[in-house]
């Protein structure tokens, strides 16, 4: 927390030189950053926001101020007439337990071929969700943070490589269609292997979205190739090549529909918003299918409602992971088969969930917003739901867990 209030304030100094002009014209900095608490009633795991992080709040830590918490400072600049750069450092919490090193969330050059054309490359937004542009900028949500049943299915925000965007209007109807291209590695927390583990995701993205008179309408789909790395994964794959050897069919069986390596998923995204007047109204929804036994068929689904009365705005909200699949694996025999059998029976665990909350915002002065929330999260016996570092009793048994959020939210 100290690293995140001193990174606050030197960028609030960063910015005042700004406003000051003592950056050249063609540099515009700006930021954004998220103060945050929250609070879980059940010690058997942790709730986490992210998919990066290994602890949260829960069982590591009864207050937790890592799960929001987020510093990013931006960096425009105009080096042309139709050339423009954009970078992009972010804080905020990673793989290991107090990290919170600063990365480079963006770093693109973006030419404008025509006023409503454009080609970008360098480390580009991964527009796999509505919110994936401002995904870590509290400020610009309702709610304290996206669905967690819908955005942590997929843990991809950016790709390293090209977007091509172009924007149209017809009949009133302002229309954005996008295509993206390119990879990603990344070091995730896994609950079946209770390790981290390496992955690598080559990415095609696709996107369409239609806006008219306060509606967003939008579409997209993702084609994931994705590779996994890990000590226990090596382990497993050996001892499946050692009883194949000796003619073991159902290590066979496993291997032919367990792959950790080139595996095909396809993410498909539908979004829905409405903001006029005093009314909000988000809906989302996503599905993953995996080419994988080891990784489970989910579709995510999301629905939040609001009222600005003044600088509040009161909302609630209902989201909904679902499972569908994959079906059970065999069980296996023979030298090394306790080693299979167990990460098999984790990559069966159910990854379902529901959630219900209530919240209020409160924009207490300008860029500057406080919310309070509230979630009851029902997780049913046999899996973990998204939680990691749980107890058996945790997995094996429905929970219904109490969670508490606060957040202080501010762009600059």
């Amino acid at each position: 927390m100290k690293r995140i209030l001193l990174a606050v304030w030197i960028s609030s100094s960063l910015s005042q030189a700004a406003q000051a002009r003592e950056l050249a014209d063609w540099v515009k900095l700006s930021g954004f950053g998220t103060l945050g608490v929250v609070h879980s009633n059940d010690k058997g795991a942790d709730y986490h926001a992210t998919l990066e992080p290994s602890t949260g709040a829960g069982r590591s830590n009864a207050l937790d101020s890592g799960v929001d918490s987020v510093l990013g400072v931006q960096a425009d600049l105009q080096l042309g007439q139709n050339l423009s750069g954009t970078a992009q450092v972010v804080s905020r919490r990673l793989s290991d337990y107090n990290s919170s090193r600063p990365y480079f969330e963006w770093a693109n050059l973006k030419y404008q071929i025509t006023p409503n054309l454009y080609l970008r490359g360098g480390r580009i937004v991964a527009p796999m969700f509505f919110w994936s542009d401002s995904r870590m900028v509290g400020y610009a949500q309702t709610s304290v943070r996206p669905w967690g049943e819908v955005y942590l299915m997929n843990p991809i925000t950016y790709l390293n490589g090209v977007d091509l965007g172009y924007l149209f209007k017809a009949n009133n109807v302002l229309y954005r269609v996008g295509a993206a291209t390119g990879k990603m590695s990344q070091t995730l927390y896994s609950n079946s292997t209770q390790a981290s583990l390496n992955y690598h995701f080559d990415n095609t993205l696709f996107n369409l979205a239609a806006e008219y008179a306060g509606s967003t309408l939008r579409l997209g789909y993702a084609r994931v190739d994705m590779s996994t790395q890990a000590d226990a994964i090596s382990a497993y794959e050996n001892v499946l090549n050692a009883l194949i050897a000796n003619n073991n069919q159902t290590a066979a069986v496993i291997k032919d529909n367990v792959t950790f390596s080139n595996v095909k998923s396809d993410f498909y995204n539908i979004a829905y918003r409405y903001d006029h007047g005093p009314w909000l109204l988000q809906a989302e929804w996503a599905r993953r299918r995996m080419g994988t036994d080891g990784i489970a068929d989910i579709d995510g689904f999301g629905l939040l409602g609001g009222y600005r009365i003044g600088d509040w705005t009161p909302y609630l909200q209902y989201a909904r992971t679902s499972h569908k699949g994959p079906p059970a694996l065999p069980l296996l025999s023979g030298p090394g088969a306790a080693l299979v059998n167990g990460l098999n029976a984790q990559f069966q665990l159910r990854l379902e969930r529901s959630n219900i909350g209530a919240g209020v915002r409160w924009d207490v002065i300008d860029n500057v917003a406080l919310k309070l929330q509230f979630e009851r999260i029902d997780k049913p016996a046999g899996g973990n739901g998204f939680f990691i570092n749980s107890t058996d009793d945790f997995t094996n048994n429905r929970r219904q867990v109490n969670l508490y959020s606060a957040t202080l939210d501010f762009v600059f």
